[in-house]
């Protein structure tokens, strides 16, 4: 790229008017601009400005690259205007130049003339060609100095463009990068869509549900049922239909386990008759139940007696797929209350 200011193809006549001196020192300055400024093509960035907006990435490297290029135009304006301002002071100095040596010849001419005529004269006109010789030899030293000054911001430019050279290549290395990261986030997706499709459905997922059906039925059935009709007597119609489940008192010794109970889930009532050991009666008896957490979930001191077992009757949907723990107290003629018997059992609805 040239960008060396040459003194001369400056045109050496020049023209009066002040608009058309201007308009050729801004057509030259331009010409050089134009050498010293490679032009940047922002047409395609322009096309896809719809496309920027609506990209974060794209947006914020836009947003960089509208920064990175108002600032090279106020370096190019810049430029421009010391060119012009240069280009000016050419101008006048080449006219000063001019106008002296214009000057010069008309002294020569008339010092001719007058040679023999104005002898005593010819001193004094000689020593002002000598004092123009100066001037001369200081406007061939302001000349060079414009030169310089010349080859000083040329190289200036030169620097500011390779900068601008550097600032592209970062910002390109960082879109390279920004694609390189997103390719790989691409892949990651794929890994992680084939991870998803390839989860196994848990085990005990199936186990849950029926658990979580139970709990829904449970409490809908608590809503629908008041609680005191939960162990209601059993109708004379519906009696013929209700399981009755006899349980044995758990003896430490004989470590039978839990007694397992199926209920259907048609079943409306079901009835527990829990076995009284021994020979001892009782004036009154109480009973308490209690879920597999401890919980105490039922508990009645007005029970049916049925020779040597006590029967209680409930609600089908009292009860969940899980075990139980039936405590059986005794009342006394003191109104105390002595434990009889403990009866554990399992409830697996279905």
């Amino acid at each position: 790229m040239d960008d060396k200011f040459d003194i001369e193809d400056t045109p050496k006549a020049i023209k009066s008017e002040e608009i058309e001196s201007e308009i050729k020192s801004f057509d030259l300055a331009e010409k050089q601009l134009s050498n010293i400024v490679s032009s940047i093509d922002l047409e395609t960035v322009t096309q896809i400005r719809d496309q920027i907006d609506n990209h974060y990435v794209a947006s914020v490297v836009y947003k960089e690259l509208m920064f990175n290029v108002n600032n090279r135009q106020e370096l190019i304006d810049e430029l421009k205007n010391k060119l012009i301002e240069q280009q000016k002071d050419i101008s006048t100095c080449l006219s000063e130049q001019e106008e002296i040596k214009k000057q010069i010849v008309l002294l020569e001419d008339k010092q001719q003339e007058c040679l023999k005529e104005y002898q005593e004269g010819a001193q004094e006109l000689e020593e002002e060609v000598i004092e123009i010789d100066k001037q001369i030899i200081e406007l061939e030293k302001q000349i060079l100095e414009l030169r310089r000054r010349k080859s000083e911001i040329a190289e200036q430019q030169e620097v500011r463009l390779k900068e601008q050279d550097n600032t592209q290549l970062e910002i390109q290395k960082e879109i390279d990068d920004l694609a390189k990261n997103n390719e790989e986030l691409k892949e990651k997706e794929k890994e992680l869509a084939h991870k998803l499709n390839s989860i196994s459905k848990p085990e005990n997922l199936s186990v849950l549900d029926r658990r979580i059906e139970d709990l829904i039925h449970h409490i809908c059935a608590i809503f629908e049922s008041p609680a005191t009709n939960l162990t209601a007597k059993i109708p004379q119609d519906d009696l013929a239909q209700t399981p009755i489940f006899q349980l044995e008192p758990w003896a430490a010794e004989e470590n039978r386990g839990l007694s397992k109970i199926v209920l259907p889930m048609g079943v409306k009532q079901v009835v527990l008759s829990l076995h009284i050991p021994g020979d001892k009666t009782f004036e009154r008896y109480s009973a308490e139940l209690y879920s597999s957490n401890g919980r105490r979930v039922w508990n009645s001191d007005k029970l049916e007696i049925n020779g040597r077992a006590v029967v209680v009757n409930f609600n089908s949907t009292f009860f969940l797929s899980d075990d139980y723990e039936m405590r059986l107290k005794g009342r006394n003629t003191e109104r105390h209350y002595t434990p009889i018997a403990e009866y554990y059992f399992n409830i697996n609805k279905k």
